[in-house]
């Protein structure tokens, strides 16, 4: 699979960029808590860390010897670690909601709380008794984060309960650091050195016990028979299936799988446990930097690139990853403009998915699109707008285009949940098969809008739109029919030349 490839394309791109040291063997396993704000980040809503450095014997032992809280302060997310932010929080998301045990110690205590009362009560509980109370967040904190690194044997007995003991101490501190409606706030745990705050990876302990569960995780995982990576071919190496890496991809409906029952998993997509590291760091730095919206709720496009031709040497996926980021695809706006300006060296794939809760849903994958495609449908998109609008600017770039045609399908829904499903659903296949170069049926959406014109001609709000008037939004739809009929027209040609 295409898809497959681009992500590890992506993971070794990263993997050049780490000089992670000490944490070489981890750092493919490693996310960031919190996506890092941006220099425009309102000063209001930056992330915050609540930094508790632990009072121990020696810093650097294995098990830590806890003897309480030294210090407690405030930082602004990520803060100023001495090692990159992936490598010094050491986070990573627990395997489970309902799991004891984390990766990392680092609690996420949410939106901040102005009322200190209601603060008082969201930390201890509402009997200011968190050993008994499930919701609180000391609770949680105990029982979720710290308790198990005692039982694993990476703090020395009681440390757990010293360190409780000292945060109930500290409920007035906490309390006040914890006060910014819209600011998000992280608990870290970590302990002071040569005057400074030593963050989870750059203790000794807190980066033993990660790995330990790494491992712990890999035992588990493993096939009952040995069997070849399907990535490297490295024999009886499979050690993990993509179910570890895409939530999508799951085994609780055996009867659908290719494997028929979950004895078999390891059957459909075997990979060793260094192909998995680079695989799963290829997906989370595409969630985190080549993720874009077009304008429906919870949509989110997921953008994977890939080199096309042998990668002699990494030099070259250096080379051509660089020149890609630089171009500006980092910015949620430019995207597919990007893309366009690509040369034939890439092609492109492109995940389609719908996050609720814990849950992602895939809806469309597309694969193996080239740069010249996205040429021509910007192209076609304004060879058809000067043919309406020959007054106006051709519009500037395609991320823009394919908003705007989201917008003039969603103008269609009614307004009831499932009419807004329907039209959402259409959008997504109009987008999905645009993208992938499919004949589109386009008699079927005209019919879908003719049906909606009796309700919309009769909706007064419709018709005398501030932005946009009834009689304006019809002529943008059926200047969307005909780019329609025009992609369908040139689907056999690479390029257009207007």
């Amino acid at each position: 699979m295409g898809f497959i490839e681009g992500l590890m394309q992506t993971g070794q791109f990263y993997n050049l960029q780490d000089q992670a040291g000490e944490l070489a063997d981890i750092v493919n396993y490693l996310e960031l808590p919190l996506n890092l704000p941006s220099d425009d980040t309102d000063l209001e809503k930056r992330p915050r860390v609540i930094r508790v450095a632990l009072k121990v014997t020696d810093p650097k032992a294995i098990p830590l010897d806890v003897q309480g809280i030294e210090s407690i302060t405030l930082a602004d997310y990520p803060g100023n670690p001495r090692l990159k932010p992936k490598l010094a929080y050491l986070y990573k998301e627990p395997v489970g909601r309902n799991v004891t045990w984390g990766f990392s110690p680092i609690y996420k205590l949410g939106r901040g709380i102005a009322d200190p009362e209601k603060a008082q009560i969201a930390l201890l509980g509402e009997e200011c008794s968190w050993r008994e109370d499930k919701n609180s967040h000391f609770h949680k904190m105990n029982y979720r984060t710290l308790a198990d690194y005692e039982d694993a044997k990476f703090f020395t007995e009681g440390s757990a309960g010293r360190i409780m003991h000292g945060l109930e101490e500290n409920l007035a501190r906490i309390v006040e650091l914890w006060d910014q409606r819209k600011a998000y706030y992280l608990i870290v745990f970590g302990v002071n050195q040569d005057g400074r705050f030593i963050y989870p990876g750059e203790n000794p302990a807190f980066t033993a016990y990660f790995r330990s569960k790494l491992i712990e995780g890999q035992a588990k995982s493993a096939p009952e028979t040995a069997l070849d990576c399907v990535l490297c071919r490295k024999e009886d190496s499979a050690s993990r299936t993509l179910n570890d890496v895409f939530k999508f991809s799951t085994f609780d409906k055996p009867g659908f799988l290719p494997g028929g029952t979950v004895r078999n998993k390891f059957s459909v997509y075997p990979v060793c446990e260094d192909c998995f590291g680079i695989l799963q760091r290829g997906y989370t730095e595409s969630q985190n930097h080549f993720t874009t919206q077009i304008g429906l709720s919870q949509l989110q496009i997921l953008i994977v690139p890939e080199l096309v031709g042998s990668i002699s040497t990494l030099d070259r996926l250096q080379r051509a990853f660089d020149d890609y980021i630089a171009a500006g695809v980092q910015s949620e706006w430019a995207f597919f403009a990007n893309i366009a300006k690509r040369d034939a060296n890439y092609i492109f794939h492109f995940l389609f998915t719908e996050k609720n809760r814990a849950q992602v849903r895939i809806l469309r994958m597309v694969e193996d699109v080239p740069p010249s495609h996205f040429r021509k449908l910007f192209d076609l998109w304004n060879l058809n707008r000067q043919r309406f609008y020959p007054d106006l600017e051709p519009t500037k770039s395609l991320d823009s285009a394919i908003r705007q045609i989201v917008m003039m399908l969603q103008s269609l829904a009614g307004k009831t949940d499932g009419e807004k499903q329907v039209i959402k659903n259409v959008t997504i296949n109009l987008i999905g098969d645009l993208f992938s170069n499919t004949f589109i049926e386009v008699e079927s959406i005209k019919r879908m809008a003719v049906s909606r014109l009796p309700g919309l001609v009769s909706d007064p709000n419709w018709l005398n739109a501030k932005s946009y008037s009834g009689a304006f939004q019809l002529e943008r739809l059926w200047m969307l029919f005909e780019f329609l009929y025009t992609y369908n027209q040139h689907l056999g040609q690479e390029e257009v030349n207007i």
